[in-house]
């Protein structure tokens, strides 16, 4: 039997890659039990089994090219793909990037994951707004002293 693989891109909304992305993939037999896919070293296809060195209990982490591959996956089961860690300031997905069989015509899921940044509130303090609680009374009393110059200039 020849194994399937998964590849994914992971990307901002800019097309720029992203890394320290962590993606869990899971199989399961009946698309409702799932389990999350085991290393093995095996040349042949087993369920639940992935080949990639770099698998820790079911995730793998994108690199600088914000590349990662589950590779040597048995062909007939299903997958769930979902995001469990994000890059620093990015959204964390909600939804499973994929859930689902792997076309048995091309034995290959390809995908491009894009992921937002977190809005952030902008600054809105600046320290030279600080000169305003000093600006009104100091204001206030050059006008009541002009207020009593005038005063005084009128009575006279």
């Amino acid at each position: 039997m020849k194994p399937a693989q998964v590849e994914i891109y992971k990307t901002d909304t800019e097309g720029r890659p992203l890394a320290n992305s962590t993606l869990l993939l899971e199989w399961s037999e009946d698309g409702v039990i799932w389990e999350p896919v085991a290393y093995t070293d095996s040349q042949s296809v087993s369920k639940g089994t992935c080949r990639n060195t770099n698998l820790i209990d079911g995730t793998l982490t994108t690199d600088a090219t914000g590349m990662l591959t589950f590779s040597g996956l048995h062909p007939l089961m299903y997958y769930r793909l979902t995001e469990v860690a994000t890059a620093d300031g990015y959204q964390l997905l909600a939804d499973p990037v994929f859930e689902g069989k792997i076309p048995l015509d091309t034995l290959e899921i390809s995908l491009r994951v894009i992921n937002s940044p977190i809005f952030t509130l902008p600054n809105t303090g600046d320290n030279s707004l600080m000169l305003i609680p000093i600006g009104i009374p100091i204001c206030a009393l050059i006008g009541i002293g002009a207020l009593l110059c005038l005063r005084k200039k009128s009575t006279v």
